[in-house]
């Protein structure tokens, strides 16, 4: 999905740009991810997030749990939010489209947003 508010483009320059000012950057693109991708396709965003965070430490780290609970969890279910059943992937394979919370829509998915806007 094209994101317009930042284009590939720019962001493979930005990514460039950082690169070569020292810092240690990663661009991962997420195969039909919107704006909110850490919305609408949780495991391939935490999944990156993860891998770079490990990537720039030198420390062994226990194992990542299971099983997360939100602190949000009730308030999100307050506006409407339903948990998905299959966001837990139980063998590490992270090579899937990403998982869709909120139906095909983005629309929903930014209903939901202003919802804790307003």
């Amino acid at each position: 999905m094209d994101d317009l508010g930042t284009p590939i483009e720019l962001s493979k320059h930005l990514e460039a740009a950082l690169h070569d000012a020292g810092v240690s950057v990663q661009l991962v693109t997420i195969d039909d991810a919107p704006k909110l991708a850490p919305l609408t396709h949780p495991v391939p965003v935490n999944t990156a997030i993860e891998n770079f965070i490990v990537s720039q430490s030198s420390m062994n780290r226990p194992p990542t749990p299971r099983l997360i609970i939100s602190p949000w969890d009730e308030d999100l279910k307050g506006v409407g939010w339903v948990p998905p059943s299959d966001i837990i992937d139980s063998d590490d394979s992270h090579e899937e489209e990403g998982t869709k919370l909120f139906g095909t829509d983005d629309t929903e998915v930014l209903e939901l947003a202003s919802k804790f806007v307003n």
